[in-house]
């Protein structure tokens, strides 16, 4: 219900920018299907974390995941190891996948959440899926022993400053 009045205040404050943003749903969720997800997920209530800065989950664009695998690919990055910080639902994972990494691992606080991302690992379309080993891991990931090393690292705004600060002096 919370959701829906959100959305309703939204089309009435602008709906100009209700129309775009509606637009814009469409072509994500179509690209979910084409890939064989349902990432949809939106949580109004951060889980608890250490730091107690947790964001809730809102998928990142397609839009930004397309320019991120541009710039892996346009770089030659090695395609070893994708990580996934906060992975939500495991968008940026299942698009990911496609290019081939030998591993893709995402680490998310919320069990529940966890729980559809695997969901959707375990639902990814054969014709998109390259990468060879998928992973979803539930716990926050200043307590996790996850080795970054030789990792691409993707973050989309899953915590604050504290969080942010604390795990980069673990990269």
């Amino acid at each position: 219900m919370d959701y829906l009045k959100y959305i309703l205040g939204k089309i009435l404050r602008n709906p100009a920018r209700a129309l775009m943003s509606g637009l814009k749903v469409i072509s994500e969720f179509r690209m979910d299907r084409r890939i064989g997800v349902s990432t949809f997920r939106r949580d109004f209530h951060p889980p608890a974390s250490a730091t107690g800065d947790s964001r809730p989950c809102q998928p990142a664009p397609y839009s930004l995941l397309r320019a991120v695998e541009r710039h892996i690919q346009d770089h030659a990055f090695p395609l070893d190891s994708f990580v996934d910080v906060g992975c939500g639902a495991g968008r940026p994972m299942a698009y990911f996948s496609r290019l081939a990494f030998k591993r893709v691992v995402g680490i998310e606080i919320n069990p529940d959440v966890a729980g559809q991302a695997r969901r959707n690992m375990e639902g990814i379309k054969t014709a998109w899926r390259r990468a060879e080993n998928l992973e979803v891991l539930i716990g926050d990931v200043l307590a996790s022993d996850l080795d970054f090393t030789g990792s691409i690292v993707f973050l989309s705004n899953p915590f604050g400053r504290a969080t942010m600060l604390a795990f980069s002096r673990k990269l």
